[in-house]
């Protein structure tokens, strides 16, 4: 019978495969600069955000009255008495959505709430 030795490190020398060394490329020292500087600056645009953030103010509070509509009245009549004559086809989006009305439509009787002046 033949006896066979085996070295443990001359097995693992063989591998071409298995390197020990690591060896880092010019391309790759820039991709590492690349990404810290990019970190960098997504810190430092998330801090000025939180920061800048504070001085956000909420939105003056509408009031608004119920009205109850007369005959013949519309609600681009409403509207223009409300918005003061500025911006009236806007006042009468703002009215139609305040209400949930389908349409500018309105009917003599018909209690809507307006923004009041």
């Amino acid at each position: 019978m033949a006896t066979m030795t085996l070295n443990a490190g001359s097995i693992g020398s063989q591998n071409p495969y298995k390197s020990t060394k690591s060896v880092v490329t010019a391309r790759g020292r820039f991709v590492a600069r690349l990404a810290v500087v990019a970190s960098f600056v997504v810190i430092g645009v998330a801090g000025y955000s939180a920061v800048g953030s504070s001085e956000v103010s909420a939105p003056a509070a509408t009031s608004y009255v119920e009205i109850v509509v007369t005959p013949g009245q519309t609600l681009w009549n409403i509207a223009s008495q409300v918005s003061g004559g500025v911006d009236i086809p806007g006042m009468v989006d703002e009215i139609v959505s305040l209400n949930s009305l389908n349409s500018p439509e309105v009917a003599a009787g018909q209690h809507i709430y307006v923004p009041a002046k």
